[in-house]
């Protein structure tokens, strides 16, 4: 997914909406930079370039947070379903 893939046309979208765009397509993106570096890590068989892919994969998680923090702040919904979903004991999934 690039910055440009809009399935509409760019001039009907509002900013707000470009910019969330803007936002998922970079947590996609940074979600798919963590995964790489696990797989490096997990590959890697110099103990000194683990130690450095491994503080790279740290600070893309920080990335990460900041990306959907940003995101949580302009979408309510979202922000709802966070608040509703994370940071709890117990089972992921409730069952009703």
């Amino acid at each position: 997914m690039k910055s440009n893939d809009y399935i509409e046309q760019s001039e009907n979208l509002t900013a707000p909406t470009m910019d969330m765009h803007r936002a998922i397509v970079t947590l996609s993106e940074k979600l798919a930079e963590l995964d790489s570096s696990n797989q490096r890590i997990d590959a890697c068989t110099d103990s000194s370039l683990i130690t450095i892919l491994s503080f790279a994969r740290e600070t893309e998680k920080k990335n990460i947070a900041m990306v959907l923090e940003w995101i949580r702040r302009h979408d309510p919904k979202f922000d709802s379903a966070l608040r509703t979903a994370l940071f709890k004991a117990g089972p992921i999934v409730e069952e009703d």
